[in-house]
């Protein structure tokens, strides 16, 4: 199967510009902690968010700063303290305008690509 998020850079600032709605959409379902949030981007896109902690930490940091998240200290019986991540209120209206605005682009360049697949057909049968 061919992949959309082939190398190119565009295709690393497209997953970077939706690294954060994909973050809110796992949290909207419960806290987890890093480790877990990135494996479930992970396993959820397909691979498409192999997210590295340089990348993920600080973006959980910046929604913390925004109040969209807060982020709790958990020391389980056994294994290393975990810092836990839930979403606020205020992260549950972000995540809703996040998720209305995808939408509306979606659509948009749903309606582009079939605009542009009817001109090539055109083009082909010229």
């Amino acid at each position: 199967m061919l992949s959309l998020w082939g190398g190119a850079s565009l295709d690393r600032e497209l997953r970077r510009g939706t690294l954060g709605i994909a973050v809110l959409i796992v949290l909207l379902r419960g806290s987890t902690y890093g480790y877990d949030l990135a494996n479930t981007l992970r396993r959820e896109s397909g691979g498409i968010f192999d997210v590295k902690e340089g990348t993920l930490y600080p973006l959980l940091y910046r929604m913390e700063d925004e109040g969209w998240l807060v982020g709790g200290w958990k020391i389980p019986d056994r294994g290393k303290p975990r810092r836990y991540y839930r979403i606020t209120e205020k992260g549950r209206h972000q995540a809703g305008e996040q998720l209305a605005s995808w939408r509306e682009l979606n659509a948009v360049m749903e309606l582009m690509v079939a605009g542009s697949e009817g001109d090539a057909r055109g083009a082909e049968s010229s």
